[in-house]
């Protein structure tokens, strides 16, 4: 039995690791790519706010990722939210080194990967990408927390 065990332990470990408990359904995962269109569309900043992790999120983080949202107003938006690896997940789930030298966790643990391609409206094209998490009846843009 034990055997067994040992066997089946890194089979199972993958497969959670791949497939994370706290996925969203497809119909939460749509409410919030409509959600980043319609603010992105409205230049709205605040929505984009609404859209991310902001408690205990280190302020001048929040302050980046909210610049670099806004990115392209005005412009055509293309969302794609893709699965993060295994190896991906373990990355992101421990502390992060910050620019200030201090470490930081990704609240909440991210899930997958939001891909944003932005086609400007003076036809240059840019993007990015950002985590985000599942919080079972939404999800949000993961955002940078300092370790306590």
């Amino acid at each position: 039995m034990r055997m067994l065990l040992r066997l089946a332990l890194p089979f199972v470990v993958s497969v959670l690791a791949t497939h994370p408990a706290n996925a969203a359904s497809a119909e939460v995962e749509q409410a919030f790519l409509d959600a980043y269109k319609a603010a992105f569309a409205a230049q709205d900043v605040d929505a984009f706010a609404a859209l991310m992790q902001t408690d205990g999120a280190i302020e001048a983080a929040v302050d980046y990722y909210l610049l670099n949202l806004s990115v392209g107003f005005g412009g055509e938006v293309s969302l794609t939210l893709e699965d993060l690896t295994a190896e991906e997940l373990v990355e992101i789930s421990g502390p992060l080194p910050g620019l200030d030298g201090q470490d930081y966790v990704l609240t909440p643990t991210p899930y997958k990967r939001l891909i944003i391609d932005v086609a400007g409206p003076d036809g240059e094209v840019g993007g990015g990408a950002v985590f985000v998490a599942d919080l079972g009846d939404r999800i949000v843009i993961s955002t940078p927390a300092h370790l306590d």
